[in-house]
Formats: structure tokens, sequence, C-alpha cells
């Protein structure tokens, strides 16, 4: 401020001062509320721009481990409970059989089958879920025969903790 506005402003008495500062106060809200928007709307457009410099890759350019990669993060959860099979062993709660029939049938719902190279390829799916299992929290505990009582069976009766979210 300088000394004209100072004698200006000295004329007013208090009551209109603090009216002049209730203004000043709600233009400063408003132009606040302005530079948000232009903030946020700055940060739409900059990831638009990166979507169009480096767009997604379509599920059916992905290959058979980027696609499993992304059902298991997407369409997964790990789940650390134990289930008890009939000889009371305590196991993953999911056994690869039934993982591997979701994962087709989800595979043909998003009209992947016959697009993407080997993802009827049972054997990769579980070397790459085998991985994915050995590489989580819970480790990959197989034996060579089921009566060795290991939490994820063998490799040919898989039970990971990899479980199908409905």
């Amino acid at each position: 401020m300088d000394s004209d506005e100072l004698m200006r402003l000295s004329k007013y008495n208090k009551v209109q001062l603090l009216a002049i500062i209730q203004n000043k106060n709600e233009e400063i809200a408003s132009n606040k509320e302005v530079i948000t928007r232009f903030r946020e709307t700055i940060k739409m457009k900059t990831r638009e721009i990166e979507l169009l410099k480096n767009p997604p890759i379509p599920l059916h350019k992905k290959s058979l481990s980027g696609i499993l990669d992304y059902f298991v993060k997407v369409c997964c959860i790990y789940d650390d409970k134990c289930i008890e099979d009939d000889k009371g062993i305590g196991r993953a709660p999911t056994n690869f059989d039934e993982f591997y029939f979701k994962f087709k049938k989800w595979c043909d719902k998003n009209d992947l089958v016959g697009r993407v190279k080997d993802i009827n390829n049972r054997n990769l799916v579980k070397t790459f879920i085998m991985k994915l299992q050995d590489e989580s929290k819970y480790g990959l505990n197989i034996g060579q025969k089921l009566n060795e009582c290991m939490v994820n069976g063998t490799k040919s009766t898989l039970f990971i903790n990899i479980v199908v979210k409905d």
C-alpha cells in the first residue's frame, strides 16, 4: 500500500474497514478456488498427454506373463489362511486347477484365447504362478509327494495363496 491509499482508508470508520477486509478475504478465497481448479485441470491434462505419449498396451498384445501378472493384480488377492484337506493337512487356500479354470474363464470373457500366444499352455501358466507364489511373502513349499505334507502340495497337485476375487 502506498501513502495515498492509507490516507484514503483512514477516512473510513472501523465498520467500513472491516467490510473492506471481509471483501478482500472473500476475493482471496475465490482466487484460491480458481487456482485449485486450475491445478487439477493441469494434472488431468498432463495425465492425458502422458497417455497419448505412452498409450497402455491392450491386453491382447501383452505376453502371457504380462496377462497373468495383470490378472493376479486386478482380479486376485493373496490369502494366508490354510485349509485342512481330508487328511487334516493344512494347505494354501486355492487349488491350481480351480485358479486355472477361473483364469481361462476370464480370458474367454476378455477375448484373449487365440489372440495371445501360449494362453492355453497350462504348464507355462503353472510355472508363472509358482514363480509368483515363490516371490510372495508366503514362499513356495512343495514336496515330491503329497504325503510330505507341504503347504503348497506338489508340482502336479499345486495349492497357492492367490485367490480369485468373485
